[in-house]
């Protein structure tokens, strides 16, 4: 009788494992091939009950937003790098060290200003409750600082994961190049 159950046991078990594995393989090699910006609540059409055409229009407007902060933000991750080497060197070039402070500062706040007019053009087509509702929706996905928290211990977790941005390495100090 023991035999018999956990032979039923054991079927059951491989069973159960044999379908979570093709239901991983499944999911893995069907997902769209590019899914666009997401949000913590789902996409952003179906989060504020859209229609369609006002859905795409959301959209559109979202990888336009995409499309024209991808530079700038490629600029920042630079000026950050080099941040990053010239806290290396010994002395600290603390005059450099300003202005590339001051330069990330304006690339930030430009894509501070594309976003907001964003926002503004979102307005046009959103009813105020559907505003609110996506202005929270992005706003609650902005990493926040907290009084107290230095490096590493922010509102990040880890690689893709809720709160931030992926980790990023320091990059090596260069001995020849000045940024």
């Amino acid at each position: 009788m023991k035999t018999k159950i956990l032979v039923g046991a054991l079927v059951f078990l491989i069973v159960v494992n044999l379908a979570t594995l093709g239901t991983y393989l499944y999911l893995r090699f069907t997902a769209p091939a590019d899914p666009g910006p997401e949000f913590v609540g789902g996409p952003p059409g179906a989060m504020l009950e859209l229609d369609a055409s006002t859905r795409e229009r959301l959209r559109n407007l979202m990888m336009e937003f995409r499309r024209e902060t991808m530079p700038i933000q490629e600029q920042v991750r630079s000026a950050e790098d080099s941040l990053a080497r010239l806290l290396q060197q010994d002395p600290v070039p603390l005059d450099r060290v300003d202005r590339l402070f001051q330069q990330i500062g304006e690339l930030r706040t430009s894509v501070g200003r594309l976003a907001v007019r964003r926002l503004v053009q979102t307005k046009s087509f959103l009813t105020p409750e559907q505003q609110h509702m996506f202005f929270r929706s992005v706003l609650d996905q902005q990493p926040r600082m907290r009084p107290g928290a230095g490096f590493g211990r922010g509102p990040r977790f880890g690689p893709d994961q809720r709160g931030g941005a992926p980790y990023r390495r320091i990059p090596p100090m260069e001995q020849d190049s000045q940024p």
